[in-house]
């Protein structure tokens, strides 16, 4: 794992960051394949996440780089402030989409930023809107309300592992499917898709059975923990689906150095069709 980060940070992306001041913000700077991606950071959480952009989950980084090809059409769910759209833009270039999900108010915020900054308003396409397995009205709870931060959660007060937090804030959002999005709201079906929300995974994978059995994208990342887990692999079969990589973030690979339980941990899972 410390050769291929080193792997990822010093010989395919060419990695550099570069820090100046922009108002309120910090914009640092990223080469990612002879290109570079401006982040404008105006927190700790935000700036970990631009800095650990190589390290903190290789296998995504990888995945993007080996599947994600020009014209494609990703989708990114559970966006945060674009970290990884970002970084698929520049794959799919001019010519394809990132539809870039994120109910989290403050994140949205940021992702809108960057994207502009990076004058990628018609690459990027950012949607608010939560998804889930049917269109209903939801609760998102807020666990934070810095942008950058995870595990605020859509319908539930439970979070990614399973412990009950109380909620800084609620917002009363309106739960899409993808299905729905694409078939009567005229998304462009997926080449790729990331799932990364910190526990409803599922739900969202069956808001799109339509999409995955008809359209078939190439390739399907989801973030895998204890929530549904038997469930979500047995759901992927069903849709004509296998993985093929199992990928741990730099925290979990410090957890299955401290010798904790694997099937504890969450990692990310590709599947690829049958």
């Amino acid at each position: 794992m410390i050769r291929l980060i080193k792997a990822l940070k010093n010989k395919l992306f060419n990695s550099s960051f570069r820090s100046r001041p922009s108002q309120s913000n910090a914009l640092v700077d990223c080469q990612f394949l002879g290109s570079t991606i401006h982040f404008a950071v105006s927190n700790s959480i935000e700036r970990w996440r631009v800095d650990t952009l190589f390290t903190k989950e290789p296998q995504t980084v990888q995945w993007i780089q080996d599947y994600v090809k020009e014209g494609d059409i990703f989708y990114d769910i559970g966006a945060n402030i674009g970290i990884y759209s970002l970084l698929a833009a520049i794959k799919v270039g001019k010519s394809g989409s990132i539809y870039a999900f994120e109910p989290h108010a403050f994140s949205f915020t940021k992702l809108l930023n960057n994207i502009s900054i990076n004058s990628l308003d018609e690459v990027v396409l950012p949607l608010s809107c939560a998804l889930g397995n049917r269109v209903e009205r939801l609760s998102f709870n807020y666990k934070s309300l810095d942008p950058g931060s995870s595990d605020s959660q859509l319908g539930t007060y439970m979070d990614m592992n399973e412990n009950i937090f109380v909620p800084m804030c609620t917002e009363v959002k309106i739960s899409e499917t993808v299905d729905t999005l694409v078939e009567g709201h005229g998304l462009k079906p997926p080449t790729h898709i990331k799932i990364d929300v910190d526990g409803n995974e599922l739900l969202i994978l069956k808001g799109m059975r339509n999409t995955l059995i008809n359209f078939k994208p190439k390739s399907v990342q989801v973030e895998i923990n204890q929530r549904y887990k038997v469930d979500l692999f047995e759901f992927m079969q069903s849709c004509g689906y296998k993985e093929i990589i199992k990928g741990y973030t730099m925290y979990g690979q410090q957890q299955l150095s401290a010798g904790e339980d694997p099937s504890s941990i969450a990692y990310n899972a590709l599947f690829v069709p049958l």
